[in-house]
């Protein structure tokens, strides 16, 4: 069984789509900001990782996500140019918008972990902190959240 998810990156993960859904005015759902998060996340370590770096980050979070939610299994990573996700609507369309939150939280939330995994979490925090410079503050306890925002 796979360790849960650190309470504030999943606290991260859902702030930063909350943000990403409100600027994208998506109406379709609790997943519209995904590929947006995804999207900035790979501007911010294409540097130093590369585009092939990200695409073997993303696709290890998205196979970590999949565990917890067996319902992402039909979910696509996109390419080495394309960072969205085929299926992902798809696949959620029909859940309670809290659950498909959840699903859609856990993508991101696993991919932050990875990276805090791999370059640290200061560095992450940074990362993070570039990408979403308007962030909201949020109520997490942890110094790194608190240093998002």
């Amino acid at each position: 069984m796979r360790r849960p998810i650190a309470p504030a990156i999943r606290l991260l993960a859902l702030r930063l789509l909350a943000h990403e859904e409100v600027a994208d005015s998506d109406p379709e759902g609790p997943w519209a900001g995904v590929d947006a998060v995804i999207s900035k996340l790979s501007t911010q370590l294409d540097p130093l990782i590369g585009p092939t770096g990200f695409q073997i980050l993303f696709a290890r979070a998205l196979h970590l996500a999949r565990l917890e939610f067996p319902r992402l299994d039909s979910v696509e990573r996109g390419t080495e140019t394309s960072t969205g996700l085929p299926g992902l609507r798809e696949s959620l369309r029909g859940l309670e918008p809290a659950e498909a939150s959840e699903a859609s939280g856990a993508i991101i939330a696993r991919l932050l972990e990875l990276l805090a995994n791999f370059i640290g979490e200061d560095l992450t925090v940074r990362l993070v902190s570039r990408a979403w410079p308007d962030l909201p503050s949020g109520n997490a306890d942890s110094a790194s959240d608190r240093e998002v925002v």
